[in-house]
């Protein structure tokens, strides 16, 4: 499990740069309003890997369904008509 810090709306407004570079160092910071999460910090690169993460299990659900479709079922684009929809 990633490691957090906790930290305060009121935190937040003095200090954004701290909660940023809190984030960048050690992982998720969340962000508490009356002691209940209001959301998260994290740093760029730890959103771009989750939506990667994300991206690639949507594409294996996908890839999941086609295979269980049998094969004269599928709905093929021949290469051809490919290559002339894109124009290339």
């Amino acid at each position: 499990m990633l490691s957090h810090q906790l930290k305060s709306l009121t935190d937040l407004r003095h200090n954004p740069l701290l909660i940023s570079r809190l984030a960048v160092s050690d992982g998720p910071v969340y962000i508490l309003n009356r002691s209940r999460p209001a959301g998260v910090f994290i740093s760029a690169e730890q959103y771009e890997r989750m939506l990667d993460t994300i991206e690639d299990l949507l594409d294996g659900v996908e890839i999941r369904k086609i295979e269980k479709t049998p094969k004269n079922k599928r709905n093929w684009t021949p290469h051809k008509q490919l290559m002339q929809e894109l124009g290339l």
